[in-house]
């Protein structure tokens, strides 16, 4: 896969993304997120790759065994052993669980703004931002989120 959009529900939470690559080795699937960081690379984010874990697992029904940043300007790759589904599952859940409790949301704008397709949602974007939906059930892709 090359630049394979994903998204992945979790309760009222709607986690998007998009792989860089998809790799099949002979040991199993390699999701590579490049970087173009000039400064030295750092260990790969956890939380980031098991939402690349899962919405992969979400879109293809198999498990990543490796994820990896590449730094691009570097030359240097840092790779993970993926966690287990059930793990990177744990994980997302509680991240949305706490956020959920949040009373007040504050954007923080930064260069990721530009590739995010919630801006017409978003104070720090939108001279009037549309209310976010509260109705509806999301359309889960892979996983029952709510067990």
């Amino acid at each position: 896969m090359l630049e394979e959009p994903f998204k992945l529900h979790v309760g009222p939470f709607l986690l998007a993304g998009r792989f860089d690559r998809v790799d099949e080795t002979p040991e199993g699937y390699e999701i590579i997120d490049y970087k173009l960081s000039h400064r030295s690379p750092v260990p790969p984010e956890p939380l980031q790759l098991d939402i690349y874990q899962l919405g992969f697992n979400a879109k293809t029904g198999q498990e990543a065994k490796k994820l990896s940043f590449y730094y691009l300007r570097l030359g240097e790759k840092e790779s993970v052993e993926a966690d287990k589904l059930t793990a990177a599952q744990t994980q997302v859940r509680a991240l949305c669980r706490d956020i959920s409790r949040e009373q007040e949301f504050r954007p923080h704008e930064g260069t990721w703004c530009s590739t995010c397709v919630f801006q017409e949602f978003c104070p720090a974007k939108a001279r009037n931002p549309r209310p976010v939906p509260v109705t509806g059930k999301a359309t889960q892709l892979g996983f029952d989120f709510e067990r």
